[in-house]
């Protein structure tokens, strides 16, 4: 699941840079980018900063997902997994838009 992904990439990182402040790229679906940023930001300390990179799959893009069931179905458990990760503070919801605010020049 997605805390434990990012949680491992974490300990791997430390154990290849230290304490570092990094630059990390996220790539992951369009449509679970959300939720795998919220999470990564709720795990990583402040010195980290993330390069989302998301990847459009046939299934899953804005104009397409509700067009069949398989695309309606992956939304709907990301959705559900969305709500989840927030009641059990794995990702921060709020966090999303300050964090593009106050990091959108970052280098």
């Amino acid at each position: 699941n997605t805390p434990e992904n990012i949680m491992f990439s974490k300990t791997v990182l430390n154990e290849k840079f230290g304490d570092r402040d990094l630059k990390i790229i996220l790539v992951t679906n369009a449509f679970h980018m959300r939720r795998a940023l919220m999470t990564a930001i709720k795990y990583f300390s402040s010195g980290y900063r993330f390069v989302t990179s998301p990847v459009i799959d046939t299934n899953t893009r804005a104009d397409n997902w509700h067009t069949t069931e398989k695309g309606r179905a992956r939304m709907e458990k990301e959705l559900r997994s969305l709500v989840v990760s927030i009641k059990n503070k794995w990702a921060i919801d709020d966090i999303i838009d300050g964090y593009y605010l106050t990091n959108k020049n970052n280098k």
